[in-house]
């Protein structure tokens, strides 16, 4: 996908579809048709080609039937749009939707085994680009089998990502009602928080000793943002090591927290330089699961809702949350 693309006439589609508030730019190679010969007919095969999240030229041979993905947070988009009939192969890691529990395993987030996922003949390969295997990558490159990257950085970003699978897979009309859907959650969401004065603080507790949060430009950042609170990890940038100093001149109202991490409040709880803080001395914890806080899906915005009730409970009957029948069109 990397190759050479000289023979491919490269044409920019804005696609300015106005969902809710938002432009997307995507930024895609429309194929060109290659010709098969056969005894007496001619057979047209046709490709689609994108600009994914790592800036890789990926070209897709469409249709797109049988789809190998490498993280959980691609396989929940792969699912949103309607794709799980398509999904062949995942990993250990994912257990949500229900669908893809059953799915067959293709190993781990950073041992993938190429062997098995080629021998599930897949025609496009997901993978995030936070966390994965590049040698198996390499491999299933010069395999000949296009990997589509999806690293969102934003809530924006995994938006994009729906859009840009629906795209790639020829399922925009999909991906356009799951977006709108979103959208319109966003925006009822927005207008109650807007007039919320008194915000409630937060900070993600990401892991223990050291102890790592969420800053500006993560999607757990715009999570907390869009659920009316603030981020007091905020004042750093991407994922990083708190200083604990901060943490305790910040003093945050509240400690979210996912379900796979929960075991590092008593930790924290522990440490008697936190004893103080106002989330520890009222056990003010959001546990939530993994897939409504840290993977980089749909559900994230369900999510959302679950902190935003928890901050604000008098206000919670105001919005309507969404629901999985709305973001999951196969399950």
């Amino acid at each position: 996908m990397k190759n050479s693309v000289a023979a491919i006439i490269i044409i920019v589609v804005l696609v300015l579809s106005f969902f809710g508030g938002y432009y997307y730019t995507v930024n895609s190679i429309k194929n060109q048709s290659s010709t098969a010969q056969s005894k007496n007919q001619t057979a047209q095969i046709n490709y689609v080609s994108v600009i994914d999240d790592l800036n890789n030229i990926v070209k897709i041979k469409e249709p797109v039937n049988r789809i190998v993905s490498l993280a959980p947070s691609c396989t929940e988009i792969a699912f949103s749009i309607g794709l799980g009939k398509d999904v062949v192969g995942d990993t250990v890691y994912d257990t949500f939707p229900q669908g893809a529990v059953n799915i067959t395993k293709v190993g781990g987030l950073t041992n993938v085994s190429v062997e098995k996922v080629l021998s599930l003949n897949p025609n496009l390969v997901l993978a995030y680009g936070g966390i994965y295997d590049p040698n198996a990558i390499t491999q299933i490159e010069n395999a000949g089998i296009p990997v589509l990257f999806m690293n969102p950085e934003n809530l924006d970003g995994i938006i994009h990502d729906i859009f840009m699978l629906g795209y790639a897979t020829d399922d925009v009309s999909n991906a356009s009602k799951i977006i709108n859907a979103i959208e319109s959650f966003e925006t009822d969401l927005n207008g109650i928080t807007a007039n919320v004065t008194n915000r409630s603080t937060v900070f993600y507790l990401g892991w223990y000793n050291p102890i790592w949060t969420a800053g500006e430009n993560t999607f757990i950042n715009d999570l907390i943002i869009q659920a009316g609170g603030i981020n007091t990890g905020s004042v750093g940038v991407g994922y990083y090591i708190a200083n604990p100093e901060s943490i305790v001149n910040e003093n945050p109202q509240w400690i979210l927290v996912s379900q796979s991490q929960a075991f590092l409040l008593n930790q924290f709880e522990n440490n008697s330089m936190f004893s103080n803080i106002t989330a520890v001395k009222l056990k003010h914890f959001i546990i939530l699961p993994d897939y409504y806080i840290e993977e980089p899906g749909p559900q994230i915005f369900i999510g959302i809702y679950m902190v935003f009730q928890t901050l604000y409970p008098n206000l919670a009957g105001k919005v309507t949350p969404l629901n999985m029948n709305q973001i999951y069109l196969s399950s």
